[in-house]
């Protein structure tokens, strides 16, 4: 009769001691997986930081390139001052004509 409750006992501590094993085992998976999780998270974080930064470059070479463009021409007071209209052969090349014009 002992030597049923000795195994008995000896039998539940093992299987007590294998079910702590799986569940750090299971423990340690799962922050293995928060940390994938995490790392993700962080890649898509950096990647929508690049993308935001990509828009504000464009943005800005665009206003550079507008303020570009617009320093290149005359002034309204510059065209009083001469009192004569703008014409378009002295500042556009003929293809800039062609495709401001739609001609």
């Amino acid at each position: 009769m002992n030597v049923f409750i000795v195994m008995f006992v000896i039998s539940a501590a093992i299987i007590l001691w294998l079910r702590g094993f799986s569940i750090q085992i299971k423990h340690k998976l799962w922050l293995n997986n928060m940390q994938l999780v995490d790392e993700f998270k962080k890649k898509v974080m950096l990647m929508e930081f690049e993308r935001q930064v990509e828009k504000l470059e464009l943005g800005h070479r665009f206003e550079l390139l507008t303020f570009e463009i617009s320093d290149s021409l005359p002034s309204h007071a510059d065209i009083v001052k001469s009192n004569r209209p703008l014409e378009l052969k002295e500042y556009f090349s003929k293809e800039e004509i062609r495709f401001l014009t739609g001609n």
